[in-house]
């Protein structure tokens, strides 16, 4: 069935393109895809909803208990119900792999010797396993196992006479008699196979489980051991139900770090070991084998889920209520699901709450090597050691291109100088609803204190400590967790070039009020000293390559990249951050390090941290800072096989285009198509901008042909193509207002950097210019995301206007002439109104701005005054 929904679905989605109505259609219990809802396809009655929605990789669900009946007993109702709550769907989620078949329990009626809320529990497992990224479905497989063996542990149990015929038959019975332990076991394997990030180390922690619960067997059913009293009671409560108050206390520690367990650990020890004189009296639960790693595995994952799924406590408490009332005679399967109803995660939302500092280490592999309760065979003390595997594994093919965008987003924007915990709400507000696809932040390490706090500071590094004037580390793990739940990836600009340069004062401090001496080259807290330095000298002559790359930029000590202690320093700061969320990096003056140096560096970042909804060995995106205008010896090209590069040459040409120093005929040249024939780079490999930090204040490149926000319509036209083209990832710049080029972020009078706050407009307050909220830029940001797909084509120019179509469902027309134009233009969409989206938007069927009207033949006819554009979609079609 799911294999058949599947395609279905692709199907649907391939069609949608087709479909002109701009608003969901309902038919019946099925919503259809359109073009408004972005393909998205679902289905909904009085008991279960489900939508697949394509553009943001999501297959959420909702399900409501059937009437059970006046008396709480209608069985084949319940039944139902479980069975609709099974997900046959949930291999539709892109990137997860060796995903077990789903299976669907067989339920057999509910009555107290089929053990009533193990299914209700199965539900929970369901659930779990949904609302975890990429695989997590398998915990569909290890519920169903679930569901069996308590079935088959219930009647064994439950029926005393069944429970000491087969089970005390032997004097040392083994693990298989225990019901539960081996499935139990598997289950757990499942489970660790499937878990993002790492968590496939629950294979050794189920084998340690294995261990503990073969010896319990022996306290549990030997009548003349530690529980010889269990055997009097014909109907067991559930504290004397095997496994029940350890399995609850292993679903508690999933939500609190697994504290219980350890005293778990401890308490098995005493109680199951020592009677047959495993142990010594004074053993203790660190001396079990692998209790430890496992008490630490289970901390790390209780960093590494998702926010709200430490819910998962609350289901523990529940399950203990529940495995009381299956040992009882009576049970009200209606009460069981009043009491699961506030318990299940709603898996179509995503749950906003603080992170915590996440210590959870991808790619770390924890070995156990485990005997007896002692030691291995020989007696020999048991390995506990950890590792940590810094490089990814060679054998994968190396992608650095690739932004890891949520679907249907295409656009990320700098937030210059802003503080985590305002950026943090930002993604929540505005870049989230508007469909930004990422967010670059300024340098987060710690950099030198400057007189007066230039915005420059920042790109002098004192050490690799995540503390700087936008916050702390845990400040900014808090803000990569609440921006990825908002769909919002997050990239950091990273300066490993050099260090902080000699200042009036010794010692100079940095952000987290660490101490250095550049001039000597000591900085004690990552630490380097002269010997992580390329010798003295400072850059003079730019056709020197091994010049710009070994000497010092500005005065800035420069690091010996080829030096492989530097190269380890640089790898664990990379790799923190990766381990906090990152999808990405913006490597600063790239152009002054040799690109071997990067690749080795490169070559040995983890994969991105699967918790954060990555796909299972995704390589972080890398886009470097190469400042090339063609008449230097050190290219962009040289870099591009490691990943994007900052084409500073777009700046240039679009500046100079819309200012009117080029013919508009040129911007034909600053398409996917054309861009290499004039000698930028390849779009796959280009990070294009309209302006950056640097150029807007007259560093780097392009001098007064830069546009800002300081050139008002012109730079809004050149930002609109730029959105509406199909050359390069765009990144937007959001500014803060500035007299002196040095001048650093807007702050109070204790350097305190000020948030930019909200007016009634949607705009930024306390001297931010936050480009990225005006309004025609978040309409073309929308249009960029709609309009990705679709191929650039006929191009069309004349005098000062230059037009082009998006295949059939975009069209743009900019003039960048001195005068008014009149024209007809082919715009390739259907006839009807459309609103343009540069003077407004569709408010229903009226246009806030210009309406135009698109004839039968797919052409506009206008007038379109000087520095104006015109740009309409299929979305903002009003008739």
């Amino acid at each position: 069935i799911g294999r058949i929904f599947y395609h279905m679905v692709l199907t649907l989605v391939g069609v949608c393109l087709s479909l002109h109505s701009t608003s969901a259609q309902q038919l019946g219990p099925f919503t259809i895809p359109t073009l408004a809802n972005g393909g998205a396809l679902g289905f909904s009655n009085n008991f279960f909803s489900a939508l697949v929605d394509p553009r943001s990789r999501r297959l959420s669900f909702s399900a409501q208990a059937p009437p059970i009946g006046a008396d709480g007993g209608s069985t084949s109702s319940l039944s139902s119900f479980i069975g609709r709550f099974n997900n046959p769907l949930a291999g539709f989620l892109p990137g997860q792999t060796n995903v077990v078949p789903i299976q669907t329990p067989s339920l057999s009626s509910l009555t107290p010797s089929n053990s009533p809320g193990v299914s209700e529990f199965t539900n929970i497992l369901r659930t779990f396993g949904n609302g975890i990224p990429s695989g997590v479905n398998r915990i569909q497989g290890a519920a169903n196992t679930f569901q069996n063996l308590a079935t088959d542990a219930t009647r064994r149990f439950l029926t005393p006479p069944s429970v000491r015929s087969s089970s005390t038959s032997s004097s040392n019975p083994s693990v298989r008699q225990l019901p539960g332990v081996s499935e139990f076991t598997n289950a757990l394997r499942s489970f660790g196979n499937a878990i993002p990030d790492g968590i496939n180390r629950f294979q050794s922690a189920s084998n340690t489980f294995q261990r503990i619960t073969s010896n319990a067997t022996e306290a549990f059913l030997n009548p003349s051991g530690a529980r010889s009293s269990s055997s009097s009671s014909v109907i067991p409560s559930n504290r004397l139900l095997p496994g029940v108050p350890q399995f609850t206390n292993i679903l508690r520690s999933f939500g609190n770090a697994s504290n219980t367990f350890q005293a778990i650990a401890s308490n098995a020890t005493e109680r199951f070991l020592n009677p047959f004189g495993v142990r010594s009296s004074s053993s203790t639960s660190s001396h079990l084998p692998g209790v430890s790693e496992f008490t630490n595995i289970l901390q790390s994952f209780g960093y590494g889920i998702p926010a709200g799924i430490g819910r998962i406590r609350n289901a523990a408490n529940s399950f203990q209520r529940l495995a009381s009332n299956a040992s009882q005679p009576g049970f009200n399967p209606a009460a069981v699901l009043s009491q699961f109803a506030t318990l299940v995660p709603n898996t179509g939302q995503r749950a906003i709450i603080p992170l915590p500092n996440v210590n959870f280490t991808s790619n770390a592999e924890v070995s156990v090597t485990a005997g007896n309760a002692a030691g291995d065979s020989e007696g020999n003390e048991v390995d506990t050691s950890s590792r940590l595997a810094i490089a990814p594994r060679v054998d994968v093919p190396v992608n650095r291109n690739d932004p890891h965008y949520y679907p249907g987003r295409q656009v990320m924007v700098h937030l210059f100088e802003w503080t985590f915990d305002a950026i943090a709400e930002e993604c929540e507000q505005i870049l989230g609803p508007a469909g930004y696809g990422g967010v670059q932040v300024s340098p987060i390490n710690e950099y030198v204190i400057a007189p007066n706090r230039p915005w420059w500071e920042r790109y002098q590094p004192i050490s690799y400590i995540i503390n700087s004037r936008s916050g702390s580390e845990h400040q900014f793990a808090t803000m990569v967790r609440r921006c990825q739940l908002a769909g919002v990836r997050v990239y950091v600009d990273v300066v490993v070039n050099h260090m902080a340069a000699p200042g009036a004062d010794v010692p100079l401090f940095g952000t987290a009020g660490s101490p250095s001496n550049p001039g000597d080259r000591e900085y004690p807290a990552v630490p380097y000293n002269q010997s992580h330095f390329h010798p003295d000298c400072t850059i003079r002559n730019y056709q020197n390559a091994t010049e710009v790359r070994d000497c010092a930029l500005n005065g800035l000590p420069d690091l010996n990249q080829t030096e492989p202690y530097v190269q380890d320093r640089i790898v664990e700061f990379m790799n923190r951050l990766i381990e906090l969320g990152v999808a990405g990096f913006r490597m600063d003056a790239s152009k002054h390090m040799w690109p071997e140096d990067l690749d080795a560096i490169y070559k040995r970042l983890q994969f991105l941290n699967e918790s954060f909804e990555f796909s299972k060995e995704a390589r972080p995106f890398i886009y470097q800072e190469v400042i090339d205008l063609g008449s230097e010896p050190v290219t962009a090209s040289q870099y591009t096989d490691l990943g994007h590069v900052t084409e500073f040459k777009y700046s240039l040409f679009v500046g100079l285009i819309f200012r009117g120093s080029l013919k508009v005929s040129a911007l034909e040249a600053l398409t996917r198509s054309n861009a290499t024939q004039v000698g930028l780079t390849p779009s796959d490999a280009a990070l294009v901008f309209v302006d950056n930090h640097d150029n807007q204040r007259g560093h780097g490149a392009g001098g007064d042909s830069i546009l800002t926000f300081k050139d008002g319509q012109t730079y809004t036209q050149a930002i609109a193509f730029t959105l509406a083209t199909d050359y390069g990832t765009v990144r937007l710049m959001s500014s803060y207002n500035f007299t002196d080029t040095d001048q650093g972020p807007p702050s109070d009078d204790r350097a305190n950097i000020l948030p930019p706050g909200i007016n009634a407009d949607g705009s930024c307050q306390n001297g931010w210019v936050c480009e990225h909220r005006w309004p025609v830029v978040r309409r073309m940001v929308r249009f960029r995301n709609f309009v990705a797909p679709a191929p650039l084509t006929d191009v069309q120019y004349s005098g000062g206007t230059f037009a082009f179509c998006r295949g059939a469902i975009g069209f743009a027309l900019f003039n960048a002439g001195q005068e008014a134009s009149d024209g007809i233009w082919k715009a390739c969409l259907p006839p009807g109104e459309y609103c343009d989206i540069i003077s407004g938007e569709r408010d229903g069927t009226m246009c806030t701005g210009t309406r135009v009207l698109v004839d039968g033949d797919g052409r506009v006819s206008l007038t379109v005054p000087r520095s104006s554009s015109v740009v309409l979609d299929l979305l903002n079609r009003v008739s």
